[in-house]
């Protein structure tokens, strides 16, 4: 996250004359004024052709949130103020077919972004980061869930070539002032957890460009060794389910050409013995049986 850019940014002069960012402060700007700078200062938006999409106060999916045992962790449905993922018009186009039989489960909201792995936070310039924090613990471990479901899916597949997908999703706190970049991932079968990675004061020039920094190579992580990691695994599941279904015809075709000659010959053997059975019943007839050997219509009518 921290590796130098060759894309050109502001510089701390110009930072340090941007009255926009200075006003957010001193005039006390609420949420959505302090939303609304951000997203076209530090948080790119993505153009429609782009595989990674970006969605705004959208609420995630109920299947998406991970399930706790105790009632006191239940997460409520996040709604992150903007969320970063995939567009499932652009991203998956070789995996289109394996999507669709996964129906909702990739999705993490009604607009259908992919995986999501980059959750925003804001609050006004007063605001609480702590709120943010704890919302930005609903959005992230939503999204880590995805992925985890994802690769117990994988793991089914039971073969050594297919690798789990790396979890790790990215979280930013923040308000007119302070930024809080959180990364968060499942640590075994039940615990998530989250980690503060680095603190921004916003209203110094330096911090200011080194989040955008951050930002822009988060995004980038996505776009990049993530996105293709997803692909892979899904090109995974295609090709396993296509064994499977290969594996279920073959042991439903009919015997081969060989093995009809062969049945024919049992059949005929079989028959020949059933001819021959019914030979000696009649010739153990025609030598008399016992009559408690078997019991007659007439014998069962006096019973």
């Amino acid at each position: 996250m921290g590796n130098g850019r060759k894309s050109p940014g502001p510089s701390p002069d110009q930072v340090r004359q941007d009255t926009a960012l200075y006003n957010l402060d001193m005039e006390a700007v609420e949420e959505a004024g302090v939303g609304k700078y951000f997203l076209t200062t530090i948080f790119p938006d993505p153009i429609q052709s782009d595989s990674i999409q970006r969605i705004e106060r959208q609420p995630m999916a109920k299947h998406t949130i991970p399930s706790t045992a105790r009632s006191e962790f239940k997460i409520s449905s996040p709604i992150p103020d903007a969320l970063y993922g995939y567009n499932r018009n652009t991203a998956f186009t070789q995996q289109f077919t394996q999507l669709i039989s996964m129906k909702n489960d990739p999705m993490a909201n009604a607009r259908g972004m992919i995986y999501p792995f980059f959750v925003i936070e804001f609050k006004g310039a007063t605001g609480n980061l702590w709120v943010a924090t704890n919302q930005c613990v609903g959005g992230s471990v939503s999204c880590v869930n995805m992925i985890e479901r994802l690769n117990e899916q994988l793991r089914k597949c039971k073969s050594d070539n297919i690798q789990a997908i790396d979890s790790a999703v990215f979280s930013i706190a923040m308000n007119a002032t302070e930024a809080r970049l959180f990364i968060s991932w499942k640590h075994n079968k039940l615990d998530y957890y989250m980690q503060q990675v680095e603190c921004f004061a916003l209203q110094r020039p330096d911090d200011y460009i080194e989040l955008r920094k951050y930002v822009r190579n988060i995004i980038d992580w996505g776009a990049g060794g993530r996105l293709k990691g997803i692909q892979n695994s899904l090109d995974s599941l295609l090709e396993n389910g296509r064994q499977r279904v290969s594996g279920v015809v073959k042991s439903r075709q009919p015997p081969s050409d060989g093995s009809e000659t062969s049945g024919s010959k049992k059949r005929k053997i079989s028959a020949s013995h059933a001819n021959s059975s019914r030979s000696s019943s009649v010739q153990e007839q025609d030598k008399g049986i016992n009559a408690g050997d078997y019991i007659t219509p007439q014998s069962q009518s006096r019973n």
